[in-house]
């Protein structure tokens, strides 16, 4: 992935997770107030620790590759994260608001990805295939559908942040991704596994807005 933003120029990374969802600080002044947190769903987050900080934020990250297509919105991280809105869900958003539709080049953004109906949710443009390419579309399927049933109690775990579905430990793997506040005085109770898919532990900070 790559994108180009006002606080960290441009900068390129790899996606830890897609179809997650994320607890996002926002506080109500700029950088002071009250702290609050909004929940998202089906977010898109690239582990690095370079690809964005604070004002980068409405950056659009793109594949890295000659296309250039459109993923996703930036909008938040933390010191070794970044999570973007899939940039579908933003065009539909987007269109929804002013009445009228919205693409990218014209051509409706990215092909559909195989199995998937135009307008499903997941995973996003401009597909699987395009922008984790280690992650076979049917082992994705797979973890998403047991995902789906673990979400909500994951989610309620003391110092859980995010979960979604990632890369495994092994080649064509895919595994359900648990984003943990590192920072937490709790600290939460997870299994190794959940019907057979491997949980993927990645610690860091307090996702914030930016």
């Amino acid at each position: 992935m790559a994108k180009s933003g006002r606080t960290t120029g441009f900068t390129t990374g790899t996606i830890a997770s897609i179809n997650t969802s994320v607890n996002v600080q926002y506080q109500k002044s700029c950088g002071s107030g009250k702290k609050f947190t909004v929940g998202y769903t089906n977010q898109v987050v690239i582990n690095s620790s370079t690809f964005s900080a604070g004002g980068d934020s409405g950056s659009l990250i793109v594949t890295n590759n000659g296309q250039h297509n459109p993923v996703a919105l930036l909008f938040a991280g933390s010191s070794n994260t970044t999570i973007g809105n899939p940039i579908g869900e933003v065009l539909t958003k987007l269109g929804t608001a002013l009445g009228r539709t919205f693409s990218f080049g014209g051509g409706g953004g990215a092909p559909t990805p195989k199995g998937h109906q135009a307008g499903d949710r997941e995973p996003f443009i401009p597909g699987l295939e395009s922008v984790m390419p280690q992650l076979p579309q049917q082992a994705a399927d797979r973890v998403s559908a047991v995902l789906k049933n673990h979400r909500a109690n994951l989610m309620f775990q003391p110092g859980v942040m995010g979960v979604g579905v990632g890369l495994g430990r092994t080649d064509n793997e895919a595994s359900i991704v648990v984003y943990v506040n590192k920072d937490s005085a709790a600290k939460p109770f997870l299994p190794d596994n959940l019907e057979g898919i491997p949980v993927t532990v990645i610690l860091t900070d307090q996702f914030i807005a930016r």
